[in-house]
């Protein structure tokens, strides 16, 4: 009958709102609720307190559920946990999927969320950063020793120049250098 469904309607608005509560808060680490789900005793407890109507209805109430091809926001389970239950009788927890967080929980799990993906971003960013510039200073550290490689041989060219001029003017000097000799000339003693 209509006041029958409107009855087994608003003990099922209970029981979801009540269960999506204790979820919420025992997702949110309220030491009040120990239990994410609540046992079918529990259950009977808190809708005969809500209205003694719901009495008679429970037992339909919670076969509608298991007979439900959806999800109606609320998962039943028997002793154990992922068992499918086929039978009013074989129900003994009761809980919400959709837990209902209280507002400054979900803000808090929200800023924690984000913090950690910015972290994370932050993490990167800092990494592909500090790769460019290690790159970027191999690359001119390879270019200055280039540079002063070129530079030593342009004055190693210079001091054989030099040697090979005066042995032109002077017959007497040898006509070679001991690299020695050129490396004492061009390399201060501190640097060698």
């Amino acid at each position: 009958t209509k006041a029958e469904k409107d009855v087994i309607l608003n003990l099922l608005l209970s029981l979801h709102e009540h269960l999506a509560i204790v979820a919420g808060h025992h997702d949110c680490g309220d030491q009040q609720y120990p239990n994410r789900s609540l046992s079918r005793d529990e259950v009977t407890e808190y809708l005969l307190a809500q209205n003694r109507d719901f009495k008679e209805f429970i037992d339909n109430s919670l076969e509608w559920i298991i007979r439900a091809d959806q999800d109606v926001g609320i998962r039943l389970s028997g002793q154990v946990a992922d068992d499918p239950v086929t039978d009013v009788s074989e129900i003994s927890w009761l809980e919400s999927t959709h837990p209902r967080m209280p507002f400054a929980c979900r803000f808090r799990r929200a800023l924690l969320t984000v913090t950690s993906k910015v972290l994370l971003v932050a993490v990167a960013v800092g990494f592909v950063w500090s790769v460019v510039c290690y790159v970027k200073y191999r690359w001119r550290r390879e270019e200055e020793e280039t540079r002063q490689m070129y530079d030593m041989v342009e004055r190693i060219i210079d001091v054989l120049r030099t040697h090979g001029e005066a042995c032109q003017e002077n017959r007497d000097l040898e006509p070679y250098l001991p690299i020695p000799h050129v490396r004492d000339s061009l390399v201060q003693p501190k640097d060698r």
